[in-house]
């Protein structure tokens, strides 16, 4: 047994022990003024289908690289969240989250440890495994109609469930899963400042501003290590490393990002109108990015800088009794990689303007054939995007090879058991014929235990389609068991 995984086999035994003890609970201090919770979790999922070559399965070319396969325990991944605030003042308040993680699966299988290792991401395994981080830490001031939130956070526009469109402004983690989380586990939280004016009951105006300095700066998606479950097919380790290291910008003032917001309370309508400027955050190619290789620079990609702007709304409608929502987004400069990496523009990409909306209800009703006791929850989303002076040579990043994509989403769910027991099913299809399957059961036993099991199932006709083809052969079963304190 590995050093790695004693250790993980300690920290499980101690954390059942505890909590079974009772002795880990939430907790306030100084009078009220610090409140301490947070939770330990285990993320487990095991494939229920063979890697497809090209994709997750073996590579010919390497004999010991097995590929994946049908059954393999591709994740076991143990969270620790501390989340705790301080109140010194009535108008002030100090907030800290830690978040540790050890992902087990690659010390309890072999096969999948030398997978990583044939596919040359031996130095990322550490990365992959552990992380120990003050994941978010900022203070929260408000006096008269002000507020401000200093620190590193997260800060969350848009009204889409299941796919961002307006939530622009952290980059996300791919790291370790495409889909499975919800978004608050795989933002990044950035250093930034977001001040709010409140001029009426009515209007609301918010600036934001990322300095990209400090400990994260600037910081771009961050992708599967390769021969993982969820590292991206088609990219070695050798242009991953390039893309979280020497590519990045340097931590300075001139990566400044910022926002601005207006939230306006019209009649039933709660709208919102934005603006942000801000550096993509999926790399794109250099136009000598073969050169730079060829002599050792490994600067082979760009964040460029584009701007976007756009607004949300959301209304009750009593006459329906649902709720409609909607955003839209217009993105200047949107960039786009070259499909021919190896004949790159001079600049190295493409820069082509972009126009995203989507529309959606949401409604409760009550389904006797599913539950005689309890409502039903449904929620439909349409959302299209548009490129304008579309090109053949360029890759569209999230969209098959065309100008435009249509994607539509529906989800469900109900109580059962004294509303211990929630069925659920979220659906996602792209009309170029792709699309994506999340059933799940989830129980509560009380107000500190969960647990929920479900499968993700993913389909493609093409491993080049933009969502799932590159993942089409990553259907797993999963488990979770959580704990919150």
């Amino acid at each position: 047994m590995s050093r790695y995984l004693k250790m993980f086999v300690a920290c499980l035994f101690l954390t059942v022990f505890f909590v079974s003890a009772g002795t880990v609970c939430a907790f306030e201090a100084w009078d009220g003024t610090l409140t301490i919770g947070g939770f330990i979790k285990n993320d487990s999922a095991w494939r229920i289908q063979d890697g497809e070559a090209f994709l997750h399965g073996p590579d010919p070319n390497v004999g010991t690289q097995k590929g994946l396969k049908s059954g393999d325990y591709t994740m076991c991944r143990n969270t620790l969240q501390i989340e705790g605030t301080w109140s010194p003042m009535e108008n002030l308040a100090i907030t800290a989250i830690y978040r540790g993680i050890y992902e087990a699966s690659l010390q309890l299988d072999d096969e999948l440890k030398q997978n990583v290792i044939d596919a040359g991401a031996m130095n990322s395994i550490d990365d992959y495994e552990r992380d120990s981080d003050l994941r978010e830490f900022f203070a929260d001031l408000t006096w008269g109609d002000w507020h401000m939130r200093v620190g590193k956070q997260q800060i969350v526009w848009g009204e889409a469930l299941g796919f961002r469109m307006s939530d622009i402004i952290n980059p996300l983690d791919y790291s370790w899963h495409y889909i499975f989380p919800d978004w608050e586990d795989i933002r990044i939280p950035l250093w930034g400042l977001n001040l709010a004016h409140k001029f009426s009951e009515k209007y609301t105006l918010e600036f934001v501003w990322l300095p990209g300095a400090f400990d994260t700066g600037f910081k771009p998606t961050k992708f599967g290590t390769a021969g993982t479950q969820w590292g991206p097919a088609g990219y070695g380790q050798l242009f991953l490393d390039a893309i979280k290291g020497p590519s990045v910008p340097e931590n300075d003032i001139s990566n400044s990002e910022f926002g601005l917001r207006l939230k306006a309370l019209v009649g039933p309508w709660d709208t919102s109108l934005f603006w942000f400027y801000s550096r993509n955050d999926n790399p794109m190619f250099e136009g000598d990015w073969l050169a730079r290789l060829g002599s050792g620079n490994m600067m082979l990609f760009q964040y460029p800088f584009n701007h976007k702007a756009g607004g949300t709304f959301n209304i009750y409608s009593k006459k329906a009794d649902a709720v409609f929502r909607g955003e839209c987004v217009y993105t200047f400069d949107e960039p786009y990689n070259p499909l021919n990496i190896f004949a790159p523009p001079v600049n190295g990409f493409y820069e082509k303007d972009s126009f995203s909306y989507m529309v959606a209800m949401d409604k409760i009703v009550k389904i006797p054939m599913i539950s005689e006791r309890n409502f039903v929850y449904m929620s439909a989303q349409l959302e299209q995007k548009y490129i304008f002076d579309y090109d053949d040579m360029m890759s569209t990043n999230d969209m098959s090879q065309d100008d435009e994509q249509t994607i539509a989403t529906f989800y469900i769910d109900t109580k059962y058991m004294y509303e211990k027991l929630t069925p659920s099913l979220f659906l996602m299809w792209n009309f170029t014929g792709e699309g994506w399957a999340r059933p799940q059961i989830a129980y509560d036993f009380n107000d500190f235990w969960s647990i929920a099991v479900g499968a993700q199932i993913m389909y493609s006709h093409d491993t080049t389609e933009p969502f799932f083809g590159g993942v089409r052969d990553n259907d797993v079963a999963y488990l979770t068991v959580k704990f919150g304190f």
